[in-house]
């Protein structure tokens, strides 16, 4: 409204302007009913456009550069009024192009023609109809449009400051939590990455040899001592259980019984363990009575092997240079194309998996309640209601209904893949399976049980197959832990008699060498 005031005491102070008061939309009616222009302005209009987009599809001179600022190339005819006429014409002059002819018209081509058409915008005063025109245009359109997308940008505007706020107190707060953490390092004020790095490269050098006093006690010979005294308690620990067991088999199965008794023993004996569970060993024992009627002792682990599998821990200490084993291992299992451990890992797939009572549901019905579920509802969604209410709400024909919803149901389904090439697969595919259902619904008068059983189906492979997919991914990490697995085993167990102690027969222990 100020700068509404402010125009019209400028247009009141200025001599000979008259002040018009009509709606700027009426503008070209006032000028036709003054008759200011021609009722056939219009025709003289598009001669001074089609003379104004021959001279924009001309080359710009090269002595006036501020031709082409004022129109650059690919300048549209519609964005250009007679005011802009006037300012390259103006532009032409300045640069020295108004030279004129004997005749009274101008020597140079583009001059003469840009003069040609700020003539004919002024004859019959056409430029005030255009002029009124490209004023109601941006009044009614143009100004609306910038209005909102002004309040658009400020709405944005007002959203990343906010952002901005947000993020300022997130940094504010991790930089106070870097703090502590470097306070309660011992870091102090000097925190940065270069410091950080050299505490790391420090703290390294220091385990090192940490981990070098560790390897050299377990190699010392305190520590032969000790593991000397872990044997003979394994031992006697092994030799009281297999006193232990002969004498409950001894008790169970006297020497006097005959073969038939001791059968009967052993059957009852069988029977009471399945009743009590946790005795069933015993039960069993008793029953184990051979012909001659003396009982098997129970079975106990050799003292040899439990002694040798209890030095694990101290041989893995001791062969810490097993980097050369290893790879002589992994070498040897390359070349001989199979696992160090020999043993092929069993072959798993699906379709065994499914033929299995013990698997088949845990498989088949989460698989099921999903494709029923998706299925259900997505034809309610896009068939009984978006499909029936564009055919009879907005009165479309069938066809043009169905290929809307499905371009709808495919454009849903567009985010299930990564890749753009598998979403525009999976678009496409979704696309022609939404013309199917949607093909299904009109053709049964609107039921839905023949597209819910159609894109059942279609669910249930897609379904299956992508479980097939992980089963197959999941397969190949455990084939690859196993083969992992079998390398470190034949690593550990070709370092092992270089590096380790060696284990006397009596329990002694011998240096490392």
């Amino acid at each position: 409204q100020e700068r509404a005031c402010a125009a019209y005491s400028r247009h009141q102070a200025a001599p000979g302007m008259e002040v018009v008061d009509i709606p700027f939309d009426r503008t070209t009616e006032w000028l036709l009913e003054r008759r200011i222009v021609g009722a056939s302005y219009t025709k003289s209009l598009r001669t001074v456009h089609a003379r104004l987009a021959a001279a924009l599809a001309a080359e710009r001179p090269a002595e006036a550069p501020a031709v082409a600022q004022l129109v650059p190339p690919g300048t549209e005819r519609a964005s250009l009024t007679y005011f802009d006429a006037k300012a390259v014409m103006q532009a032409l002059l300045d640069a020295g192009l108004g030279e004129k002819t004997l005749f009274g018209g101008y020597s140079n081509a583009h001059t003469a023609q840009w003069a040609d058409i700020v003539r004919r915008f002024e004859a019959g005063s056409i430029h005030l109809a255009d002029a009124a025109s490209a004023m109601a245009q941006a009044v009614g359109y143009e100004l609306p449009a910038l209005k909102k997308e002004a309040a658009r940008a400020e709405k944005e505007l007002s959203e990343l400051v906010r952002r901005q706020g947000e993020y300022e107190r997130l940094a504010a707060a991790a930089e106070e939590r870097y703090v502590a953490a470097c306070d309660k390092k011992g870091l102090g004020t000097d925190c940065s990455r270069e410091e950080i790095g050299r505490r790391l490269r420090e703290s390294r050098s220091l385990l090192r040899a940490t981990f070098a006093r560790v390897a050299a006690l377990c190699q010392s010979e305190e520590m032969g001592g000790a593991v000397e005294y872990y044997l003979a308690y394994v031992r006697h620990c092994l030799e009281a259980a297999a006193r232990l067991g002969a004498d409950v088999g001894a008790k169970a199965a006297p020497p006097d019984v005959t073969a038939d008794g001791a059968d009967k023993a052993g059957k009852a004996g069988k029977a009471k363990g399945k009743a009590k569970g946790a005795k069933g060993g015993e039960g069993a024992g008793g029953g184990a009575v051979a012909g001659g009627g003396t009982a098997a002792p129970a079975a106990v682990a050799d003292a040899d092997e439990v002694a040798t599998t209890s030095l694990a821990r101290l041989r893995k200490v001791q062969a810490l240079d097993a980097s050369s084993a290893l790879a002589s291992a992994e070498a040897e299992a390359a070349a001989g194309g199979g696992s160090a451990s020999g043993d092929e890992p069993p072959r798993l797939s699906l379709w065994a998996a499914l033929r299995r009572p013990a698997t088949r549901g845990a498989i088949l019905l989460p698989i099921l309640q999903l494709a029923a579920g998706s299925s259900m509802g997505e034809e309610v969604l896009f068939r009984a209601l978006l499909l029936h209410g564009l055919v009879s709400k907005a009165r479309l024909p069938a066809p043009l209904a169905a290929a809307l919803s499905s371009a709808v149901f495919g454009a849903m389904h567009i985010w299930n893949e990564r890749s753009a090439v598998q979403r525009s697969i999976y678009a496409v595919w979704t696309f022609l399976g939404g013309l199917v259902f949607g093909a299904a619904y009109l053709g049964t008068g609107g039921g839905l049980a023949l597209p819910v059983l159609l894109h059942f189906g279609n669910n249930f492979i897609v379904q299956l197959v992508c479980v097939r997919k992980v089963a197959q991914a999941a397969l190949a990490q455990r084939n690859a832990f196993v083969e992992a697995r079998d390398r470190v085993v034949a690593g550990r167990a070709a370092a092992g008699p270089a590096r380790s102690r060696v284990v006397g027969s009596g329990g002694g222990v011998a240096p490392a060498k």
